[in-house]
């Protein structure tokens, strides 16, 4: 008897969900579908595209060790190059064909019946698989600081 291949879905197309997809296929699993509420893949590095954007950290440390990446243009490199170089990546191996973009997750559920996950979007889509990777990041919604006065 054949079994059908377990459908994963990935929540985001950052750093994260391209790093769990990667994984995922390097260990055989074939029906990945890469959810993402943005126009483009690249999370953190889509969405912080304000002048002067840049890693606070030694540049080398955003090449995954998989796909190390030696010559960075700076020590702390710009948006516009992470983002370049995260999307090469997905490309490289495959994972960007897996992406949906403007697809916003508004839930996720177990179902005890299906023995499944209940994926539900914001355009009124409901998505199951066997498996859910939530990999949202934490830092593609705006923090302004709270000024008494300040609109």
């Amino acid at each position: 008897m054949s079994r059908r291949p377990l459908e994963i879905i990935v929540v985001g197309a950052g750093f994260g969900g391209v790093a769990a997809a990667i994984e995922l296929q390097r260990r055989g699993f074939t029906d990945i579908r890469i959810l993402d509420a943005a126009p483009e893949l690249g999370g953190t590095w889509f969405h912080n595209d304000y002048p002067g954007a840049a890693c606070d950290v030694a540049s080398h440390f955003y090449s995954f060790s998989y796909a190390q990446r030696r010559d960075w243009s700076r020590l702390c490199s710009h948006q516009d190059e992470i983002l370049r170089y995260l999307r090469e990546v997905a490309r490289e191996f495959g994972v960007d064909r897996l992406v949906q973009t403007d697809t916003e997750v508004t839930a996720c559920a177990w179902s005890d019946e299906d023995l499944r996950w209940r994926v539900d979007t914001a355009d009124g889509r409901t998505l199951t698989a066997d498996a859910v990777v939530l990999a949202t990041g934490q830092l593609h919604q705006p923090s302004y600081p709270r000024i008494r006065g300040a609109a």
